[in-house]
């Protein structure tokens, strides 16, 4: 698996306060449960979330959601179509906001993958669920629900 690029934090600090960041974010559906993670850093740590992440310069939305479903968990993915946008601003550490377009994706295991998760540093856990974990946000919830869970 490549190395995740990570935007040195200065830099991202900067950014956000000049523009939205944009992410890609799977709904990974599988024998009728979902896969979410648990946060291990700020913002959202302790929070259940989808795998997903930012856009890179020139990358499509969709590669850019396998790419981080990859990144995050170990496994290929097929996307199976568009769930949403959800728009937000979110307070992050610093005291500084963050504007946010997410995509969502619903996605499927591919025959390449092995069902075996590998987390990376972003998450504690991981867990197939059929509904909400209480510690989910809002915009997600939304997107989960778009998939056909409550």
């Amino acid at each position: 698996m490549k190395k995740k690029k990570q935007l040195p934090y200065p830099l991202y600090l900067k950014i956000l306060e000049v523009m939205p960041m944009v992410y890609a974010d799977v709904v990974l559906v599988h024998e009728g449960k979902f896969l979410l993670l648990k946060r291990n850093i700020s913002p959202m740590k302790g929070y259940w979330l989808t795998p997903g992440g930012r856009l890179e310069k020139g990358e499509r939305l969709e590669a850019a959601a396998r790419r981080e479903a990859l990144e995050e968990t170990g496994l290929h993915v097929q996307i199976t179509k568009l769930l949403g946008i959800e728009e937000y601003v979110q307070r992050i550490p610093g005291n500084k906001k963050r504007h946010c377009i997410n995509f969502y994706y619903q996605a499927i295991l591919s025959p390449r993958s092995r069902n075996r998760i590998a987390l990376d540093f972003e998450s504690s856990d991981s867990g197939w669920f059929t509904s909400i974990p209480s510690k989910t946000p809002s915009y997600l919830k939304r997107m989960l629900g778009e998939a056909g869970f409550k």
